[in-house]
């Protein structure tokens, strides 16, 4: 599905990976993120429907993803760049494109906006154990160990293109890591951008105080959520400037 705002440049492009712990979610439930993404970028949104496990574990996700960048390619060209977007399991699978676009030589996406990322499935060793986690109970551990094991189905946790907190992050292009510190994964995605900067790479760590897992999705009930996808478009604006 195309979100097109007014006044999108039609020289770049974002490709948009919904959350939804590689299990639920779909267009309609995730809509609203990726449109408020888009005008804050003032680019034109590809926004995917990838398939979910457990009727379709890894790599089906992964695969999907890979399919609709180079479909995007295609489609272009976009002589300002096409850039990456995803919240929660999205930000993790779009973190994993670009480790597995890197592997096969492809042409990498110019950057990476990561919000509220999910990206290491194999344990809890990033779970907060200070009492500041405000994501229960919407976010349990044992929920999200339940949608680890359904996703790769008897897959190695440990892969990084299942897990890309664990993988070699070098040579992946400029990455906007955003997580809210009350998030029960903020350690792994504060972890995460500390490990691709030491890779050599371009990341801007964006941490929100007090907020929740995916508060970004929430534009139109608190300011924050607001602030922070006009932040997260102004990075992707930046990266797809001609």
């Amino acid at each position: 599905e195309w979100l097109v705002p007014d006044g999108a440049d039609d020289g770049a492009a974002i490709l948009h990976l919904h959350g939804g712990a590689y299990s639920v979610g779909s267009l309609a439930a995730h809509q609203a993120l990726a449109a408020h993404l888009a005008r804050a970028a003032g680019r034109r949104v590809l926004f995917v429907d990838y398939r979910l496990a457990p009727e379709h574990p890894f790599p089906a996700a992964l695969d999907d993803a890979a399919s609709a960048y180079e479909w995007l390619q295609a489609e272009g060209p976009f002589p300002d760049g096409v850039a990456l977007a995803g919240e929660s399991a999205g930000g993790g699978l779009a973190a994993a494109l670009l480790l597995a676009l890197r592997e096969r030589g492809a042409a990498l996406p110019v950057a990476a906006a990561l919000m509220s990322p999910w990206l290491d499935l194999a344990g809890d060793a990033g779970w907060r154990r200070d009492g500041a986690d405000a994501d229960e109970p919407l976010l349990r551990r044992e929920q999200l160990a339940l949608a680890a094991r359904l996703y790769v189905d008897g897959h190695a946790l440990e892969d990084a293109l299942v897990s890309p907190a664990r993988g070699d992050l070098a040579g992946l292009p400029p990455l906007l890591v955003q997580s809210g510190s009350a998030e029960a994964l903020f350690p792994d995605a504060e972890r995460f951008a500390a490990r691709a900067r030491e890779a050599g790479v371009d990341v801007t760590w964006d941490p929100w105080d007090g907020m929740w897992h995916v508060w970004q999705s929430a534009v139109d009930a608190f300011p924050e959520a607001g602030a922070a996808v006009a932040r997260a478009g102004a990075f992707l604006r930046d990266h797809t400037a001609g």
